[in-house]
């Protein structure tokens, strides 16, 4: 399979060609058409504003290149900058009325929808000054959904086509706030990672998401998104910018894909198969993340149980014949590195990925035969326990509370231990969980915390 970062749409024949693209990239279908016209626009009340910033020859020209191709109107270097500087000063000026900006967003978009590559110089002042960002970005804070989706793709074609990307820190700033601040599938979260999908083309620009702790937002949200009712459109674009991230050179970010439990995420997403574009992209990043750190990733891997579900895929028909090959390449990596871990092993990549799940690690046996190698690194998988009594996911939280009750009856001092660390009142605040699982867990684990010796109660 060939994924190359400039084209994300994939070919007429896969199932991304049915959604609506820009210049080839994923935006929410409700939310990627502008269609204003020349006459819904007032002109009129632009022209009496004191400060004049349009003029009558600019609207002129705007009225005028309505009715032309627009690659004749950019076809001149002088007349395609001053089509630009007018859209962009009537963007910048349109702050509350939504059918100008509309209008301005949607011509700035035709524009760019030509060739990213040959007319973003137009952004430029004539002296080639650097692109001045500032009426798209306002546009992303005072506009709705369809000006905030057109504005931040325009945004992110200009950052990487007009240099490195490396200078996109306000549009990152604006995609995190949209990713952290909204839940599951919103608009807003929608927005951002169509936007992202196209950022993170650049080099420059994986490295300014990355250090605002990008890949732990994605696996995030890609962890989010769940059931029959899930957008497979967004689950692509997630694991689109997901694989974008993992192809830096030298494994650049592998450990913020290790530190924020993606590869369980991942393989979830692959065993799932809610798409075959899904599961192509999903399992191309585990590819890379395979190349990249054997021993790390390829361990993990295997703890989540992704051979089994790789033989149960290849056993299936796929319309994308590069989905056999990465599903044999990933199979290949993964036996040559295969062993058997024992249940130490097996529970530390499981703390690790952040998903705890019911299993043979999660049981008195487990713990009275374990307790003692929690010393390790300073109490390393407990201190990661403690961190897991605050996931959204309750499931992970109920069986952590179980962990850390049976940690405390197996491990002579593991009721101070957990004091220590400052664990009781986070369990003791579970009490009153609105979830009946969470809280009876959380209710063994503080009736264990209260016991003193545990030699009268075994």
């Amino acid at each position: 399979m060939v994924l190359e970062p400039t084209s994300p749409a994939g070919t007429a024949s896969s199932p991304e060609a049915e959604t609506p693209f820009f210049a080839g990239v994923y935006m929410p279908a409700a939310h990627s058409e502008v269609d204003v016209r020349f006459n819904d626009v007032d002109w009129k009340g632009l022209l009496r504003r004191e400060t004049v910033e349009i003029v009558r020859d600019d609207v002129d020209m705007l009225k005028v290149s309505e009715g032309q191709p627009l690659d004749y109107v950019l076809g001149k270097d002088a007349e395609g900058r001053r089509y630009v500087a007018v859209l962009l000063k009537l963007l910048s000026i349109a702050t509350a009325d939504r059918t100008t900006q509309y209008y301005a967003v949607s011509r700035l978009k035709g524009v760019l929808s030509q060739s990213p590559e040959k007319y973003s110089r137009l952004f430029l002042s004539q002296d080639g000054a650097p692109l001045d960002p500032a009426p798209l970005l306002r546009a992303l804070r005072v506009g709705d959904a369809a000006v905030q989706g057109v504005a931040s793709i325009c945004l992110a074609l200009l950052y990487i086509h007009l240099g490195d990307g490396s200078d996109c820190e306000p549009l990152v700033s604006w995609i995190c706030e949209q990713l952290t601040g909204g839940r599951g599938s919103s608009v807003g979260v929608r927005v951002a990672v169509g936007a992202l999908s196209v950022l993170l083309r650049a080099d420059g620009a994986r490295a300014v998401f990355a250090r605002r702790g990008g890949v732990a937002q994605l696996a995030n949200l890609l962890r989010m998104q769940g059931g029959d009712g899930a957008n497979a459109q967004l689950l692509y674009a997630l694991c689109f910018c997901l694989w974008s991230l993992s192809l830096s050179e030298e494994g650049a970010y592998n450990k913020d894909f290790q530190a924020c439990g993606a590869v369980p995420t991942l393989v979830e997403q692959v065993a799932a198969a809610p798409a075959e574009k899904v599961v192509r992209v999903a399992l191309a990043t585990l590819r890379n993340l395979s190349r990249g750190a054997i021993n790390a990733f390829n361990e993990e891997m295997i703890a989540c149980g992704l051979p089994r579900t790789l033989d149960n895929l290849r056993a299936r028909k796929w319309g994308d014949p590069d989905v056999i090959t990465d599903l044999d390449e990933l199979a290949a990596s993964l036996q040559r590195n295969y062993r058997d871990l024992t249940t130490l092993e097996a529970y530390t990549q499981e703390v690790r990925s952040g998903r705890l799940r019911w299993g043979v690690v999660h049981t008195e046996r487990f713990w009275r035969e374990n307790a003692r190698a929690t010393e390790a690194d300073d109490f390393a998988l407990i201190r990661a326990l403690i961190g897991l009594l605050r996931s959204e996911d309750e499931t992970v939280v109920a069986i952590a509370c179980y962990d850390l009750g049976e940690f405390v009856r197996f491990y002579p001092t593991g009721k101070a231990i957990l004091k220590h660390l400052g664990a009781k009142p986070t369990v003791m605040a579970l009490v009153e969980h609105a979830n009946p699982e969470v809280r009876r867990q959380a209710l063994q684990c503080v009736s264990k915390l209260m016991v003193n010796k545990w030699e009268f109660v075994r």
